[in-house]
């Protein structure tokens, strides 16, 4: 009887087998959990009778129609996974109209799960608790921030850019805005001073690479995931790394983490591992790997913690007290000088 009950429950106790993994009563403890939980996910969901819903949000890095038809396409495919596993559940995803917006709809509790950025969670922290599952992996565990300028551009140091025309993403993209922000504070460059006409947020990486394909702005800010700019928000959208010169390059940046509302997480941590664990085999499975890069973008998934963010938390707080530095020398305060949301 108890050899059947860890048979069939084996995909469970292996889920937070590997969560606990630092924790030699890891393995207890999800046998103690999964045999005090109800015995259906409708019932552990609150649901009897109807399939439960999972909603997961998703950064808007790009244009939001055809991420939105990808994150569907994900949705179904993790339904499917689920329920072989046992476990019937509904998917819904939806696309953030801005980083601010998404972790709105976490705070508001209209999403559960989100793909956040590195910034994006280290501020939606402050607000709410959330648990990191997963991180984005696409070439290595981290990512760039990088400024690109046309090649045949002028423009080749940061100290060079006073009279450029910048197009950042968002004041909550880390590579589109904050990480680059502090480089040009750093080369005496404060963008609070700039003329309106100098400085546009365009609410996507694509829009920005378009912007500098047209030469409607000299410098754009975006990701990159190698130092030289090789696989970037340019490259993946058409541009051509000869055309382009990189002016700035990051720190490594943590990548993109997948986390859950605490709140959801401790009322329904069975349904939780599910998901992380049907993620993690999409990611491992040779066969379903090339879907997820399709519909995700990433190369693979991997295990995360909140502490691997440290290093943002820290660019976080800088960045708060170069705007409070900012705002004091103008007689202006914090608040003014925040540049403006993308439109919703």
């Amino acid at each position: 009887m108890v050899g059947e009950w860890v048979y069939a429950n084996s995909r469970r106790i292996l889920s937070w087998g590997l969560n606990f993994r630092a924790s030699g009563t890891g393995l207890l403890f999800a046998l103690a959990l999964i045999a005090s939980e109800p015995s259906s996910a409708a019932e552990s969901a609150g649901k009897v009778g109807a399939l439960p819903i999972l909603r997961i949000g998703f950064t808007p890095g790009e244009e939001s129609d055809g991420l939105s038809l990808r994150t569907a396409e994900l949705g179904q495919l993790l339904e499917k996974k689920l329920e072989a596993s046992g476990t019937r559940v509904r998917i819904q995803t939806q696309v953030g109209r801005s980083y601010e917006d998404l972790v709105e709809q976490l705070k508001n509790k209209k999403v559960d799960f989100a793909f956040l950025n590195a910034l994006s969670f280290v501020r939606a922290e402050e607000a709410l608790q959330l648990k990191v599952l997963l991180k984005k992996v696409w070439e290595n565990p981290y990512y760039y921030s990088v400024l690109l300028t046309q090649k045949r551009s002028a423009f080749k140091t940061l100290q060079s850019l006073q009279k450029a025309r910048f197009a950042f993403v968002s004041e909550g993209s880390g590579s589109g805005h904050l990480y680059p922000l502090i480089a040009l504070k750093g080369a005496k460059l404060d963008i609070a001073t700039l003329k309106p006409e100098q400085v546009r947020f365009t609410g996507a990486h694509d829009r920005s690479v378009e912007l500098l394909k047209r030469g409607e702005v000299d410098v754009i800010a975006v990701f990159s995931n190698t130092k030289s700019a090789l696989d970037s928000a340019w490259t993946q959208h058409g541009g051509r790394v000869g055309d382009v010169r990189v002016l700035w390059v990051s720190e490594p940046i943590p990548n993109d983490p997948f986390v859950v509302r605490k709140d959801y997480y401790d009322r329904h941590p069975r349904l939780v591992h599910e998901l992380m664990l049907s993620l993690i085999e999409l990611s491992e499975s040779e066969a379903e790997r090339p879907t997820l890069t399709r519909l995700l973008g990433v190369k693979s998934l991997m295990w995360a913690t909140a502490q691997q963010y440290d290093p943002v938390r820290k660019i976080s707080a800088l960045s708060k007290e170069l705007r409070a530095s900012s705002a004091q020398d103008s007689g202006t305060s914090p608040e003014a000088n925040k540049p403006p949301r993308e439109a919703k």
